[in-house]
């Protein structure tokens, strides 16, 4: 299967704009991969810049489900 690492921008625009990437993450079309450091600074852009609130990040923080969580080194 094809593993994918994306920007931190694939992920909000994917989290903002409802779009298709994390649908078909979700659905296995590929393995997607997510660090701590990326969650992190997904949840402050979102936060700061796009307003949202503690409920959304909690909600946001789903991706953990459907991603495999990497460490780089």
């Amino acid at each position: 299967m094809l593993e994918v690492t994306a920007d931190s921008n694939i992920y909000i625009s994917a989290l903002v704009f409802a779009g298709q990437f994390l649908n078909a993450a979700r659905g296995g079309v590929f393995s997607l991969t997510v660090s701590d450091a990326l969650l992190d600074e997904i949840h402050r852009v979102l936060w700061d810049k796009f307003k949202w609130s503690k409920e959304a990040l909690d909600a946001a923080a789903n991706l953990a489900d459907f991603t495999r969580r990497v460490h780089p080194t």
